[in-house]
């Protein structure tokens, strides 16, 4: 969420509080990320599930992932199509980044784009709760890369701080390219993990 971030006039004040609202959303990205790890992780463990089971089925799902990325066939993933309502923004001004980032890094209320979301579940669900802590934290803090590019690059084009369609679009593009090698990876390290025991 790019969303306001980036300044829509130039000067120093400008910028300052675009880092600002960057920062806020950061910090919300980052503790919501950490709230996914700990509570897929807990509920993981108490299921009874075997980790070997969480994994086998991860690498499931990197492998049709894969495919279809390869076959550039779009995977439909069960979401909720809710958003950040903007009044938060009118009312609570600058404040309201931090819990958007929260609420946007925990993936369950809003629209997820990208089907590996659900991967990574998965692989919260093997990890201990530190270790999902920390995954989630990483997960939250590069999830809000995107707000600082839009911070410190150019001053914002649209309307109240909006991205250019284009830009959204290429991003997009971008991603989808990247995804095969990735999950590649990805289902590669859960072979050699189950394989190792």
């Amino acid at each position: 969420m790019s969303l306001r971030t980036s300044p829509s006039v130039e000067g120093r004040g400008a910028r300052r509080q675009a880092w600002r609202h960057a920062a806020a959303y950061t910090w919300g990205s980052a503790a919501g990320g950490m709230a996914l790890g700990a509570v897929v992780s807990a509920s993981a463990s108490v299921s009874g599930v075997p980790r070997s089971a969480w994994l086998a089925a991860a690498g499931a799902l990197a492998a049709v992932l894969f495919v279809a990325a390869i076959l550039g066939v779009r995977v439909p993933v069960p979401q909720r199509r809710w958003q950040v309502p903007r009044k938060w923004f009118v009312r609570f001004g600058g404040r309201a980044f931090a819990p958007a980032g929260f609420t946007l890094s925990l993936g369950v209320f809003t629209p997820i784009l990208f089907p590996t979301f659900y991967l990574m579940l998965l692989l919260f669900a093997t990890l201990n709760l530190v270790e999902a802590v920390g995954v989630g934290f990483v997960y939250g803090v590069f999830r809000s890369i995107g707000n600082w590019i839009a911070a410190v690059g150019p001053v914002s084009a649209g309307p109240a701080g909006l991205s250019e369609p284009g830009a959204i679009a290429r991003r997009y593009a971008l991603v989808q390219k990247v995804s095969p090698p990735i999950l590649v990876c990805v289902a590669a390290i859960l072979l050699a993990t189950l394989v190792a025991g």
